[in-house]
C-alpha cells in the first residue's frame, strides 16, 4: 500500500495515475492552502521569483500580472503551468532552491546598476525558510501570496495500516511535511512501527530529515518530477517483491 501526503487535489491526480498502474494507494493530505487577500499589481521592471506550482497558480489565477513580467522558476511543473497561461519570459528554471540561488548570486551581481530589490519572491507563509533568509539578506524582496494550513492528526485508517505494516512506500513531496510526519508518528507512538516504511522524497533535503529520525530506507529522486517520483516508486516495488 502506497501513502500519499499531499494536498487533495495533487494526491487525487497522482492516486488516479497509480491506479491506472494497479498501485494500491491511500491519501492523507497534510496541508492545505488559502489565498492571502492582497493585491498581485507588480511592476514590468520587476522580477517575479516562483517556487511552487501553487504560487504559479495563484499569478494565473489572479491575472493581475502582466504577460511582459520576467520569472525565475524553480520546479518544471511551475515553469510548465506559467508557460501555457501565457507567461513566456522565464529567465531560468531551476530543479532546486541551491540551483536558483547560484544563478541568482552568479549572474545578477554582474549587471551594474542592478539592485537585488528588483526580485520579487511569491512564496508560502510556511515556505523554505532557509531560502527565504539567504533571499532576503541578499536584498530580495519576499511577498507572501498563499497561507498553508497543517494537519494535526493522521486519520485513523492510516494510523491503523502503519500499525499493522501494511504500509510500503510513503510518497514524500516536501521538507515540510518530512517534519511534520515525524512530530504525528511520535504524537500516535508509530515511530517503531513507521520504521517499516519505505519514505520515497522529492529530494535529498527532505530524505534527510528522516535519516537523521532513524529511518533508514529514505531514498529519493534525483530530478524533482512526479515522473521521476512514479518511475522510482515503480522499481521499489519490484524489489520488494523480489525480496
Amino acid at each position: 500500500m502506497i501513502l500519499i501526503t499531499r494536498p487533495k487535489k495533487e494526491s487525487l491526480n497522482l492516486k488516479a495515475k497509480l491506479d491506472k498502474d494497479k498501485i494500491p494507494c491511500i491519501v492523507d493530505s497534510l496541508s492545505s492552502f488559502v489565498k492571502v487577500k492582497s493585491d498581485l499589481i507588480v511592476s514590468n521592471s520587476k522580477i517575479v521569483l516562483i517556487s511552487s506550482p501553487r504560487a504559479a497558480q495563484i499569478v494565473i489565477e489572479d491575472k493581475s500580472l502582466t504577460k511582459q513580467i520576467n520569472f525565475l522558476i524553480i520546479g518544471a511543473r511551475s515553469q510548465k503551468k506559467l508557460r501555457e497561461a501565457g507567461y513566456k519570459n522565464i529567465i531560468f528554471t531551476s530543479q532546486n532552491s541551491d540551483q536558483m540561488l547560484k544563478y541568482i548570486k552568479l549572474n545578477f551581481t554582474k549587471i551594474k546598476k542592478f539592485k537585488f530589490k528588483n526580485i520579487l519572491y511569491l512564496t508560502s507563509s510556511v515556505g523554505n525558510i532557509t531560502f527565504q533568509k539567504k533571499l532576503i539578506k541578499m536584498g530580495v524582496q519576499v511577498k507572501v501570496i498563499y497561507r498553508t494550513a497543517y494537519k494535526k492528526s493522521l486519520r485513523k485508517d492510516t494510523i491503523n495500516l502503519i500499525k499493522k505494516n501494511q504500509i510500503d512506500v510513503c510518497l514524500v513531496f516536501s521538507q515540510e511535511n518530512a517534519k511534520l510526519l515525524i512530530k504525528l508518528f511520535k504524537k500516535h507512538k508509530l515511530m517503531r512501527a513507521a520504521k517499516s516504511v519505505t519514505f520515497l522524497s522529492m529530494g535529498r533535503k527532505i530524505s534527510l530529515i528522516f535519516m537523521e529520525e532513524g529511518f533508514a530506507s529514505a531514498p529519493h529522486v534525483l530530478v524533482p518530477t512526479e515522473r521521476r517520483m512514479i518511475s522510482k516508486l515503480n522499481k521499489l516495488l519490484v524489489m520488494q517483491k523480489c525480496h
